[in-house]
């Protein structure tokens, strides 16, 4: 029971407890496909490996919470190593803070290289989740009630779509949670690779993932939305961009287009060796 006297929804709490949540091995299909062709095809792009771990992250929440979690944000998040295929991942999670309706879920992955046994962490992060009713109302934690009593603000118009239209994809069927949402994962996979391909073309290079921020999703995607993603160059260093993704959701039953998450993915120039290179930008 909690302090209020309600009988506690918590099936497994484990908060602070390190927990390997998911095990696999990427495929060619998971491959990046962004930038020189005639570069090694075995490298595994970001994307794949942020909608496993969002989908980790998620099932953990879930798992603690008893109930239906939405990702909301991500924190900053470097990659310090590359995936290949066939390389052995693990990914781990811990539930480490918890508000009234969110928790923050620290996610770890790890890959073993198949060519050399090499064990090193790719990279890790803080996703917070906030739990949801099935009309997407935050609950309480502890007892699955809606929360009420909250002022009720009155939703300024999203600014036009800032950045030029880099692709329009409708998820599909096997893009679904459980629950028949379009799951956070797929939303982070499109938009690493519209921010590749913006990279890739800025720079005339390929370029890898070196880091995520400012990640935060305001608003749910649902089957069968239209959904666009727009990219902007805010960035450029000596061997690094930085690109700006939104994404946008025209709702399937014809509601306006709203702007549903947004964030940073900075990029490094590579060589044929992947060796970082100065970036000499390309004239549009």
């Amino acid at each position: 029971m909690n302090e209020d006297g309600n009988v506690s929804r918590f099936f497994n709490k484990g908060a602070g407890e390190r927990k390997l949540t998911f095990q696999l091995s990427p495929k060619y299909t998971d491959t990046a496909k962004h930038g020189d062709k005639d570069l090694p095809d075995n490298y595994i792009g970001a994307g794949w490996l942020l909608a496993e771990m969002d989908q980790a992250a998620g099932l953990r929440a879930h798992t603690y919470t008893g109930g239906r979690t939405v990702t909301r944000a991500i924190k900053a998040m470097s990659f310090d190593n590359p995936v290949k295929v066939g390389d052995f991942v693990q990914i781990f999670t811990e539930v480490v803070s918890q508000g009234r309706s969110s928790l923050t879920v620290k996610v770890e992955s790890w890959a073993e290289s198949r060519a050399t046994g090499e064990y090193n962490k790719v990279t890790e992060g803080m996703f917070t989740f906030v739990a949801v009713n099935e009309n997407h109302k935050p609950v309480d934690i502890a007892t699955g009630l809606e929360i009420t009593g909250r002022p009720q603000r009155t939703a300024a118009p999203d600014p036009p779509p800032q950045g030029t239209l880099i692709k329009t994809v409708i998820p599909g069927k096997e893009n679904r949670n459980y629950l028949g949402d379009v799951f956070g994962g797929w939303v982070l996979a499109q938009m690493d690779d519209a921010a590749t391909e913006v990279a890739g073309l800025h720079t005339g290079r390929e370029v890898a993932t070196r880091g995520i921020e400012d990640m935060a999703f305001h608003k749910p995607v649902f089957y069968e939305d239209e959904v666009s993603f727009y990219g902007d160059v805010v960035k450029t260093g000596n061997t690094s961009v930085t690109i700006k993704i939104e994404a946008w959701a025209k709702r399937k039953d014809g509601g306006q287009n709203e702007k549903v998450t947004e964030g940073l993915f900075t990029y490094v120039a590579l060589d044929k060796n992947r060796t970082p290179v100065t970036i000499v930008p390309q004239q549009p």
